[in-house]
C-alpha cells in the first residue's frame, strides 16, 4: 500500500496496489531526475511482489526498452529492532541514538558523522556505532553524540564546532567515529544540549564543554569561542543528577535542591523571568525543588516533580505547555498541568510527549507533520493532553524536530521502538528517506547482523584478553586466530566474552543470526611483545635512585613512604574517597585500553585486601614513567599499607604507604 513519494505525486487512491504518478516539465538532455515511491508491504513472508515503472512523454526514447522497467521482490520476514534500553534525540534533531547490549545504534541524519559508523551518508535503518562497547548511557546533541562507558570515560562523535566533542581541540571539524573526551574520569552521568555537554563525576562535581553563547557552560560569562576541554562548573558540589537539553541546564542535589543556568529566552529556565540575558552561573530554582526529570524543547520546558506531577513553563506556541492557555505567552513561572501524573517526559520542537504511570502516552503541542502520533496531521494548536491511540506499555519517548519515537515493552517481542512524524533524513528508522508516517510504526531490525567489536585495536600489545561484542540480539559470534574468515563451524565466543591473545596473530570475528545476513568480518592483527617486569616507584627500604629520578623529573618532593591522614579519607561530599597518584615503569597498555585494566592492589594493616581499578593512567612526557591515579577505599584502616600494581597478569614490586590514625 502507498505510503509516500518524493517529489509530491498523485497517489493511487486505493489501499492495495495502484499507480503513483508525477508530472515533470521539459527535461534537459542527460539531466538525471529522481522520483521515489515508498510503499508498505503487508504480504506474508515468502510472497513475491512485482513492481513496474514507466515513462511517457511527447518525445519518447526510440528504444522502447528504455521507457520502462520491471522488478520482482521477495518479501522477507520482518524482525523488530529489540532490546533497546534507552533512546535519545535532540529537540531540534534529525537522528536517533539507541543503547542496547552495551553498544550504541543510530539512524537518520549523518552529514556530520553523528551516526558514528565511519560514513557521512544518511542512515534510514539502525546501524551500530563503530568500536564502542561496555556503554551504559547515551545522549544526542543537535549534530553530535555522547556515550558513557562503564569505566567512567566519555566518548563523542559528530560535529566539533565550538569544541563540542571535548577532545581538547576544534580539529577535526567532524568525526564519524567515536573519540575519547580528554581529562575526564569517574563520570556517572552525561547530558548533551544543543551544542554543549554536561558530565557528572562521582565526586558530585559537574563538568561542561562546547558552545557557550547563552552561558550554558556556567562559567559566569557567555561567548562565541571554542571550549574544547571540559571545565568544572563552579559553585556546584554534592550533585546527584543533571539534566541538559537545548540550551538550558539543571543540576540537582540529594536534598532535591535544583540549580539552573543557560538561556532564559521565552521563560524556559524556570526562574520566573523571560527575555533577560542568559543566566551565566548556576542559581537556585526553588520552584523546581524536588524535580526528578526535566526536558527542555525548542522554547519551553516540562518537569516531573517528586510526586510525579508535571510542571510546564516557557512559550506556549501551538499549546506546548499543555495547560489550555489562550495565547503563546510567554509563561516563565512553572505551573502544574492538571490531572497529569507522569513517569517520563520528552520535549521537542513545540511538541511534548508524556508517559503516564500506566504506560499510556499523552501528547500536546503542534501536529502539522503528524508528530503527535494521532494518525492524522493538522495546523491547529493542541493545548491539552491527548491520548495516543494504540500505544500501551510505553517506557520512554523522544521528541525531535518533526518526529517522535517511543520505547515500548512488548510482551511478545521484548522491548521495541515505534516511530512517527516526518522522515526527512531517515530518522524514523523505517528503511526509507523522505515522506511522513502518521501512525506509530515498529522500527525494524537492520537486515544484516552488526559487525563484531574488539575491545583492543590492532597494533603492538602485551599478552592480554581481547573482549568481543556484537549488538544484534540473538547473534552468535564465531572467531579465528589463523587469519581465515570465520564460518559457523569455527569456535564461538559469547557476546562480551574474551579471546586470549598471547602471541602475534590476526584475530577475525563474524556474527550470524538466522533470518539476517551475516555480519562483515572484523579483523585485527596483533603483535605481542614480551612483558617487562613492572616497577613501582615506591619501595619498602627507602628512596631508590629510580624513584628519586621520577620525582625529580616531575619537580616533586615526597616522602618515599607517602603518608595519608585517616581524617582525609572521607570528604563531606558524595565522593568520599581520597585520590592518590603513583608512578610505574614498564607498564604497557594496549591501544584504547581503559584505565580500569590497571588494578592497584592494597593490603591494609589488618591484612584486608583491596583490588582498586585505576581511574586514570597516562604517560609522563619525556620519560619512561606512567602515572596511575586511584582512590583509597574508605574502609582502609590506619597503619602500614602494602601497594602493588597489576596489569595483564603482571604484578609489580611491593611499595608501602602509611595511613596515619
Amino acid at each position: 500500500s502507498f505510503v509516500s513519494c518524493s517529489p509530491g505525486c498523485n497517489s493511487p487512491g486505493v489501499s492495495d496496489g495502484g499507480k503513483a504518478e508525477v508530472n515533470f516539465d521539459t527535461l534537459g538532455q542527460n539531466i538525471p531526475i529522481t522520483f521515489s515511491v515508498t510503499a508498505k508491504v503487508n504480504a506474508a513472508a515468502g510472497t513475491t511482489l512485482n513492481a513496474t515503472a514507466n515513462v511517457s512523454s511527447a518525445n519518447p526514447d526510440p528504444n522502447l526498452a528504455n521507457n520502462g522497467r520491471a522488478a520482482s521482490v521477495r518479501v522477507a520476514e520482518l524482525f523488530a529492532f529489540t532490546d533497546a534500553q534507552k533512546i535519545s534525540m535532540s529537540p531540534e534533531g534529525h537522528y536517533v541514538l539507541a543503547l542496547r547490549r552495551g553498544t550504541v545504534w543510530a539512524w537518520g541524519h549523518n552529514f556530520y558523522g553523528q551516526i558514528g559508523n565511519g560514513t557521512n551518508s544518511n542512515q534510514p535503518t539502525p546501524a551500530q556505532v563503530e568500536d564502542l562497547m561496555s556503554v551504559i548511557d547515551i545522549s544526542a546533541g543537535h549534530d553530535f553524540a555522547v556515550a558513557l562507558k562503564s569505566d567512567g570515560t566519555v566518548w563523542t562523535w559528530g560535529s566539533n564546532e565550538f569544541g563540542r566533542l571535548g577532545i581538547g581541540t576544534s580539529t577535526p571539524s567532524t568525526a564519524n567515529r567515536p573519540l575519547k573526551v580528554v581529562g575526564l574520569s569517574s563520570i556517572t552521568a552525561i547530558a548533551a544540549g544543543n551544542s554543549h555537554t554536561l558530565a557528572l563525576r562521582a565526586d558530585g562535581t559537574v563538568w561542561a564543554w562546547g558552545a557557550n553563547a547563552s552561558g550554558e557552560l556556567g562559567l559566569g560569562t557567555s561567548d562565541f569561542g571554542v571550549h574544547a576541554t571540559p571545565v568544572q562548573v563552579q559553585g556546584l558540589s554534592g550533585i546527584v543528577a543533571i539534566y541538559n537539553r537545548g540550551r538550558v541546564c539543571y543540576a540537582v542535589k540529594a536534598d532535591g535542591t535544583v540549580f539552573g543556568w543557560g538561556t532564559t529566552f521565552s521563560g524556559t529556565l524556570g526562574d520566573g523571568t523571560s527575555g533577560t540575558p542568559g543566566v551565566m552561573s548556576p542559581i537556585e530554582l526553588p520552584a523546581l525543588k524536588g524535580m526528578k526529570a526535566a526536558s527542555t524543547g525548542l522554547i519551553s520546558t516540562v518537569v516531573i516533580k517528586a510526586d510525579n506531577t508535571v510542571l510546564s513553563f516557557g512559550n506556549n506556541f501551538r499549546g506546548q505547555l499543555g495547560r489550555g492557555l489562550p495565547d503563546n505567552g510567554p509563561y516563565p513561572t512553572p505551573a502544574q498541568i492538571s490531572s497529569l501524573v507522569a513517569k517520563h517526559i520528552s520535549n521537542g520542537s513545540s511538541v511534548v510527549l508524556v508517559t503516564d504511570q500506566s504506560g499510556a502516552l499523552k501528547v500536546f503541542g503542534r501536529n502539522d507533520d503528524g508528530q503527535l502520533g494521532l494518525g492524522s496531521k493538522d495546523l491547529s494548536a493542541h493545548p491539552m493532553p491527548i491520548s495516543v491511540p494504540g500505544l500501551t506499555n510505553v517506557v520512554a519517548t523522544v521528541a525531535g524536530s518533526h518526529a517522535a519515537l517511543a520505547l515500548i515493552d512488548d510482551p511478545s517481542a521484548g522491548r521495541t521502538i515505534r516511530s512517527w512524524g516526518v522522515n526527512a533524513d531517515g530518522e524514523l528508522g523505517l528503511g526509507s528517506v523522505g515522506g511522513q508516517n502518521l501512525i506509530p510504526t515498529v522500527v525494524p531490525e537492520s537486515p544484516a547482523v552488526a559487525q563484531p567489536i574488539f575491545s583492543i585495536a590492532a597494533g603492538t600489545i602485551p599478552a592480554t584478553q581481547v573482549q568481543i561484542a556484537c549488538g544484534t540480539p540473538g547473534s552468535v559470534i564465531h572467531y579465528t586466530t589463523n587469519g581465515s574468515d570465520p564460518t559457523e563451524s569455527d569456535p564461538i565466543v559469547a557476546h562480551g566474552g574474551t579471546v586470549l591473545v598471547n602471541s602475534s596473530m590476526t584475530l577475525k570475528a563474524r556474527a550470524f543470526r538466522a533470518g539476517l545476513a551475516a555480519s562483515s568480518v572484523r579483523s585485527a592483527t596483533y603483535t605481542v611483545v614480551a612483558a617487562v617486569p613492572l616497577q613501582l616507584m615506591i619501595d619498602q627500604t627507602g628512596p631508590a635512585l629510580d624513584q628519586v629520578a621520577a620525582f625529580d623529573l616531575l619537580t616533586l618532593l615526597r616522602d618515599p613512604f607517602p603518608v595519608v591522614s585517616i581524617n582525609d579519607l572521607l570528604y563531606l561530599g558524595t565522593d568520599k574517597n581520597t585520590r592518590l597518584v603513583v608512578f610505574v615503569s614498564n607498564l604497557q597498555q594496549a591501544p584504547n585500553e581503559p584505565a580500569s585494566a590497571v588494578v592497584v592492589n592494597l593490603v591494609g594493616s589488618n591484612s584486608q585486601i583491596y583490588d582498586v581499578p585505576a581511574e586514570d593512567v597516562r604517560p609522563i612526557a619525556n620519560s619512561d614513567f606512567i602515572q596511575v591515579s586511584f582512590r583509597l577505599p574508605d574502609t582502609l584502616v590506619p597503619g602500614t599499607c602494602t601497594i602493588r600494581i597489576k596489569s595483564h597478569a603482571q604484578v609489580s614490586n611491593a611499595g608501602t604507604i602509611r595511613i596515619k590514625p
